[in-house]
């Protein structure tokens, strides 16, 4: 997995993806992980090279708000 290099996110603490598998690791701001299979590899590519995207907009439209996305679980504090 790739950490996305850190940017200001008003929710995002920390963020890992990986191209090769299409998942993705989400820390928020409160504690809170999740983790997102069949994420798409297009938007995550995106997400690399665009350095002025928001984390807080990519997670909402790209993996909690997605159909394609999964959430598998929800790991506790």
């Amino acid at each position: 997995m790739r950490t996305i290099t850190r940017r200001s996110s008003g929710c995002v603490k920390r963020m890992f993806v990986s191209l090769k598998d299409a998942n993705a690791l989400v820390t928020f701001k409160d504690g809170s992980m999740y983790y997102y299979e069949n994420v798409s590899r297009k938007a995550m590519l995106n997400l690399m090279l665009n350095k002025n995207m928001s984390l807080g907009f990519w997670v909402n439209a790209n993996l909690v708000n997605s159909d394609r996305a999964v959430c598998f679980d929800r790991i506790p504090n």
